[in-house]
């Protein structure tokens, strides 16, 4: 379960905190820059998990941006 404290739609954050969290998150993939097969994998995972109606599996990101 994601923590509420960290949860933007949450009623805990101030409305400065919900604007700096919307502003520094990507909110789709076509903002993502950089390793672009990696992008493109996560792209191809999230769409097969969506298909399915399950959760994405767990995903550890690792090495330079």
């Amino acid at each position: 379960m994601l923590n509420p404290n960290l949860d933007a739609a949450s009623g805990r954050l101030s409305a400065a905190e919900k604007e700096f969290e919307r502003s520094v998150r990507p909110s789709d993939f076509a903002n993502f820059f950089g390793q672009e097969q990696v992008i493109d994998n996560i792209v191809v995972f999230v769409k097969a998990a969506k298909a399915r109606k399950e959760a994405l599996d767990h995903v550890l990101l690792h090495g330079p941006p």
